[in-house]
């Protein structure tokens, strides 16, 4: 298989789509377009309209205005057709669903669009092999979401929508699903959309992210423009750790807005920690607090009766009561650099 060669204009359209629920709009408005083999993350608060948007562009449930359109073609709504949904997009959710009465090798072959060869090799992958002549309620709750996926991914899918399928999933079975679905976007341009609540599924895994709020995109960027220069303290809270320093803190003086009158939202990563004064333009501080998590440590530094967060490596070599001198690293590594 060769690897996809991206198309440059829109592929999936959302024009003006906006929704009603029960008389309440939990979509307004929502206008965006990207092209082909892209990974599209999603997130928002409970209620904020990211399964409505998915389940509108898979066809499953109507907008009251504005439409969808996939390669210039319109989508079809469950009120325009016997049986919802559209071909070539596929919806997967949390909750794993297989045919009741069925052998796993039924289910897969079922609406199999791939070869055979291709297709024993995403089994293999997905680690399916062993359960294809079981019935489908004799697989355990993971091994029905593999199955699941798989046997979306066996149609070769133009679309895969996923709506928080992978939140019961351990960190393993979730890495073999993601490998998968990676090599389904570079191989066939498979478009993927994904709606979650966690902030690492955009890493390494989004060309673009969409924050919605209340029915509305109130952000629609790269991940990281999104998360080093969120919007509003809803988005900032979304992606992960973030304080406010005060406008008239010190700390200001480290970045380009020091001459605003605004506070600035700011994440640990947006600072190096270091021991010596190594530039002209860094502030002294005292580590009061140290925390350690899986791939760094998170250390709390006082710095003029405020406490600031900075992310460093584990093997940094930091103690509480060190005196450090705390930089703006993004004076001094490319953007791709920062760790997030």
């Amino acid at each position: 298989m060769t690897n996809h060669q991206k198309n440059t204009f829109p592929f999936l359209e959302v024009n003006d789509v906006s929704t009603q629920v029960d008389g309440n709009w939990v979509l307004k408005n929502i206008n965006f377009h990207v092209s082909d083999g892209e990974r599209v993350v999603i997130m928002g608060e409970t209620g904020s309209g990211k399964s409505t948007l998915l389940k509108v562009i898979a066809g499953l449930e109507m907008c009251d205005k504005g439409a969808v359109f996939v390669d210039g073609i319109t989508l079809k709504g469950p009120q325009d057709q016997l049986i919802p949904g559209n071909p070539g997009i596929c919806y997967m959710n949390q909750h794993a669903v297989l045919r009741n009465n069925y052998k796993i090798h039924e289910i897969l072959d079922r609406h199999r669009a791939m070869n055979q060869e291709d297709a024993d090799q995403l089994y293999q992958e997905m680690g399916i092999t062993h359960l294809m002549h079981r019935w489908s309620d004799e697989a355990s709750g993971g091994e029905k979401q593999r199955v699941l996926l798989a046997s979306l991914l066996v149609t070769k899918p133009k679309i895969l929508l996923l709506d928080e399928p992978f939140s019961n999933l351990d960190q393993i079975n979730k890495s073999v699903m993601w490998n998968v679905i990676d090599r389904f976007v570079q191989s066939y341009g498979m478009l993927v959309i994904l709606a979650t609540h966690d902030p690492s599924d955009i890493w390494n895994r989004a060309e673009a992210l969409m924050i919605l709020q209340n029915g509305l995109v109130v952000d629609f960027d790269e991940p990281r423009n999104i998360y080093f220069n969120p919007s509003s303290h809803y988005v900032a809270g979304l992606l992960g750790d973030y304080q406010l320093i005060p406008a008239d803190h010190p700390l200001n003086h480290l970045f380009e807005e020091s001459d605003s009158v605004q506070d600035l939202i700011v994440r640990p990563s947006h600072f190096l920690c270091k021991k010596k004064l190594s530039v002209k333009k860094a502030i002294k501080g005292r580590v009061v607090g140290i925390q350690s998590f899986d791939h760094y440590r998170m250390l709390e530094i006082e710095i003029h009766h405020f406490n600031l967060k900075v992310s460093v490596a584990l093997h940094d070599q930091f103690e509480k009561g060190d005196q450090v001198f705390v930089e703006n690293a993004f004076e001094y590594f490319p953007s791709e650099d920062i760790n997030t």
